[in-house]
């Protein structure tokens, strides 16, 4: 009967010895052998792998929205198309999970690298796939939002069982590059001043994109570079002139003392 009712207990079996019963929360010790299945049937396994959903490169120019910025180098968007997607997907989630949290919250020994989730963040439930265990913290794992490329540090009380039914659609935060330019300093990343510049220009605006690159940065895994600007203006805003403008950037094909720097912008986020 403890078979069926995996979410409420673990039953484990030392040798040849007697079973023995734990409830499904408590950390089993690794002593242990466990000898049944410690995922539910109908949730996504953790040899499962979503896929990115791929960009259709074969327009001229598609509306975005940036999502998430780790640099100019790396962030994470949505097509127009997407946005309906995820608003759909995310209230499918909290609809579920606010009757049936207790049955799908995930015990820390069953967590592991690589599992997809359901984490409770903000509110909300997000689809996020486990990237750190990090050992130093007991309470809490790193997870990467699958659906708008977001990482953080979650409490495990908030991780639970990615529902079968969650597995689709695909991953729909999608991988970009600005295009046209390269940080001030020779061999420099870019700095805390342009990544935050940037965010300011781009962050939750519908922009119009041409994709002058594709690159496979994984299997299956896709990486954009892209032209950005702002048309919601009178003015067209190119993102890569005003941070050329702003002394944050430089043209990819500028020498590194050609740059000026003017304060600009930053006055404007400050």
């Amino acid at each position: 009967m403890c078979k069926e009712i995996d979410y409420i207990f673990s039953v484990v079996k030392h040798f040849k010895g007697d079973f023995k019963l734990f409830s499904a929360d408590s950390n089993i010790p690794e002593t242990l052998t466990v000898t049944i299945p410690r995922f539910r049937h109908d949730v996504v396994q953790g040899h499962t792998i979503i896929p990115r959903l791929q960009l259709d490169t074969t327009k001229d120019k598609i509306t975005v929205k940036v999502c998430h910025v780790y640099d100019l180098t790396k962030f994470w968007f949505h097509t127009s198309d997407i946005e309906k997607k995820l608003s759909d997907l995310t209230k499918q989630m909290n609809e579920f999970y606010s009757s049936s949290t207790k049955y799908y919250q995930i015990a820390t020994y069953n967590m592991r690298k690589g599992l997809y989730c359901a984490v409770l963040y903000g509110k909300q439930f997000h689809r996020c796939i486990i990237v750190d265990m990090l050992p130093e913290l007991t309470d809490s794992v790193k997870v990467f939002f699958i659906d708008n490329g977001k990482t953080d540090y979650v409490n495990v009380k908030n991780i639970h069982f990615l529902h079968e039914l969650f597995q689709e659609p695909n991953a729909m935060a999608l991988r970009g590059n600005l295009t046209q330019v390269k940080p001030v300093g020779l061999n420099m990343p870019w700095p805390p001043e342009a990544v935050k510049v940037f965010e300011y220009l781009v962050m939750q605006k519908s922009l119009q994109a041409i994709v002058t690159e594709t690159k496979e940065v994984e299997s299956g895994e896709y990486e954009y570079s892209l032209d950005l600007s702002d048309r919601s203006t009178e003015k067209c805003v190119c993102i890569h002139e005003e941070l050329i403008n702003a002394g944050l950037a430089i043209d990819i094909n500028q020498k590194q003392d050609e740059a000026k720097v003017t304060n600009t912008l930053l006055t404007m986020i400050r």
